[in-house]
């Protein structure tokens, strides 16, 4: 994946999640997340899989892959300059699911700011 920011939606088009330099962010600013470049995944700060960008823009999960773990002791990276939390108001179209992958809960977005229930 490129460096830059991405605007990343779920399949009814729902913003859901920005990503700069590697670092995933929730619609409120929160980190909640890092993309993995080795594994094409994107974790949480717990090292658990969180999700994939498919189809350029849409951040969904394999639904064989919630829970797995893929790396520990991530460290959050500074804030990168220039990211104002709170400033995703974004759509999209809607898209169907693709065969295997779900949207990402919401409470992971909103609540656990990276880290996954027990």
């Amino acid at each position: 994946m490129k460096r830059g920011t991405y605007y990343l939606f779920d399949s009814s088009g729902r913003n859901v999640a920005e990503m700069r330099s590697a670092t995933l962010f929730a619609p409120d600013g929160t980190e909640i997340g890092m993309y993995l470049n080795a594994f094409g995944v994107i974790v949480g700060f717990d090292g658990r899989y969180l999700g994939e960008v498919v189809q350029d823009d849409r951040l969904y999960c394999r639904t064989n892959r919630i829970g797995e773990v893929l790396s520990r002791d991530l460290q959050r990276r500074p804030r990168p300059v220039g990211h104002r939390p709170g400033t995703l108001h974004r759509t999209a179209y809607p898209r169907p699911l693709p065969p295997g992958y779900s949207d990402i809960p919401a409470e992971h977005f909103r609540t656990l700011g990276g880290k996954r229930a027990a």
